[in-house]
C-alpha cells in the first residue's frame, strides 16, 4: 500500500470535477482528480451537447438569480479559453413558452433579466432569426449559444499546463478523517492523502458514509442525434421548447431530453428516442422526417429544490469537506461557478461578486434534511 499526498483531491471528473480542479490549480495548488471511467466527462457531462441559456424568470427569485450569474460566469470562462475553444458556438436562442411559467411572463409581466438581453419576439421575427417556421411570440436570447461539454471538461483540466493529474478508472471506496487531513482509499488499495477534499461525482457522491444521506435523486435522461433535413439544415440558433434541439453540425442535430424518475436503465431506448422527437414534432410541426441515428442515457442528480449543493458541507468531522453537485440539467451553468466559489473558500477569499450565489447554493442548507437518530 502506497501514500500520495496533493493539496486537494476532486473525487469525479465531469464538468463540476474540472471547474473545480481549475479553479483550484490555477491557484497554485497540486490537484489529482479521481474519475471511476476510463476517461473524463463518462456519464451526465458526456453529452456531445451542452446548452448555455439563461434562465427566463418572472421575478429577481434566487433560481434567476443564481443561472443568471453562473451563465455569465460560464460564458466568461469560455471566452477565457481563447483559441483553444472552438467548441463554443454563440448561436442565440429561442425560448417558446412551453409552460405556463413562460406563457405569463410572456404576456404579462417583465422577465427577470439581471442584464442579461432577454427580448420578446413575434413569431414572424422568431422565424427570422432562427430560419425555420415559428408560429407563436416567443424569447429571444441573443446571448446563448451551446459546446461539447466533453471539450470544455478536457480543456480545463488541461489548461495553461496547470498542476492538475488525473487518476482514470479508480473508484473512491472510503474517506477517513485524520486531525488534519483526509485519507482517501481507493479500489485498488492505495490511500491518498490531502487537507482538501471536493465531491462533484454527482449523485454518486452519495456512496461514500460520509455522505449517504444527501438527498440527491437519478434523473434519467435520454438524448438523440439525428440526420437534418433540408428543412432543419436551415436552423440557425438554439431552440428550446421544453425539450431542445442545437443547429445541424456536420449534417447532425443534437435533440434533447427525456426524463424519468426511478429509472435507473443504462440502455437507450426505441420508445424514449421516439418520445424525444415527437415532442419536437408537436412543438415545432415545421421540423419533421428526421432520422435518428444515435441516442445516449445519463443520469443527472436533482435535488430537493432544484438548486444544486455548492460549498462545505455541514459536518463534525475535521478537516472540512466540500462538495459541488446536484446541478440537474443545468451543469453547464452552475457547476464551473460552483468550483470557483468553492476554490475562493478553501483560500479565504472574498466571494464579492459571487457571494449571493454561494448563499442560494449553500451546501449549509442540507443540513435540515440529515435524518436524525433518536436514541
Amino acid at each position: 500500500m502506497t501514500s500520495t499526498s496533493f493539496d486537494a483531491i476532486v473525487i469525479g471528473g465531469g464538468i463540476a470535477g474540472a471547474g473545480t480542479a481549475h479553479a483550484l490549480a490555477a491557484r497554485g495548488q497540486s490537484v489529482l482528480v479521481c474519475e471511476s471511467q476510463p476517461h473524463l466527462a463518462a456519464k451526465a457531462s458526456g453529452n456531445a451537447r451542452g446548452l448555455l441559456m439563461p434562465y427566463v424568470a418572472t421575478q429577481s427569485s434566487p433560481p434567476g438569480r443564481l443561472y443568471s450569474r453562473g451563465f455569465r460566469y460560464t460564458r466568461e470562462l469560455l471566452h477565457s479559453l481563447g483559441p483553444r475553444c472552438p467548441f463554443y458556438h454563440q448561436s442565440g436562442a429561442i425560448q417558446l413558452p412551453s409552460n405556463k411559467r413562460l406563457v405569463r411572463i410572456l404576456h404579462e409581466s417583465a422577465p427577470f433579466c439581471d442584464g442579461i438581453v432577454t427580448q420578446r419576439i413575434s413569431a414572424e421575427e422568431a422565424s427570422e432569426r432562427s430560419g425555420i417556421p415559428i408560429s407563436t411570440p416567443c424569447f429571444y436570447l441573443p446571448e446563448a449559444g451551446y459546446c461539447d461539454p466533453r471539450e470544455l471538461t478536457a480543456n480545463l483540466i488541461g489548461s495553461a499546463q496547470l498542476p492538475v493529474t488525473v487518476r482514470y478508472s479508480v473508484e473512491v471506496t472510503a474517506l477517513t478523517a485524520t486531525e488534519n487531513s483526509w485519507r482517501v482509499s481507493l479500489g485498488t488499495g492505495e490511500d491518498l492523502t490531502s487537507s482538501t477534499v471536493i465531491l462533484c461525482g454527482a449523485y454518486e457522491v452519495t456512496r461514500l458514509s460520509q455522505t449517504s444521506w444527501i438527498p440527491l435523486e437519478a434523473i434519467r435522461g435520454q438524448t438523440a442525434q439525428s440526420f437534418a433535413t433540408p428543412l432543419s439544415e436551415k436552423l440557425k440558433t438554439l431552440i428550446s421548447f421544453g425539450g431542445y434541439i442545437t443547429p445541424a453540425d456536420d449534417g447532425s442535430h443534437f435533440i434533447g431530453a427525456h426524463y424519468r424518475h426511478n429509472d435507473m436503465n443504462e440502455t437507450p431506448t426505441e420508445g424514449d428516442t421516439a418520445e424525444v422527437i415527437s415532442r419536437l414534432y408537436a412543438a415545432l410541426p415545421s421540423i419533421s422526417g428526421l432520422t435518428p441515428n444515435s441516442s445516449r442515457v445519463c443520469f443527472r442528480a436533482s435535488t430537493h429544490d432544484r438548486l444544486p449543493y455548492i460549498g462545505e458541507l455541514p459536518s463534525h468531522d475535521k478537516p472540512p469537506l466540500f462538495i459541488n453537485a446536484g446541478h440537474g440539467s443545468r451543469g453547464l451553468i452552475t457547476a464551473p461557478m460552483g468550483g470557483e466559489i468553492i476554490a475562493r473558500m478553501i483560500h479565504k477569499e472574498k466571494l464579492e461578486d459571487l457571494a449571493e450565489s454561494a448563499s442560494i447554493a449553500s451546501a449549509e442548507r442540507i443540513e435540515k434534511r440529515r435524518p436524525r437518530v433518536h436514541l
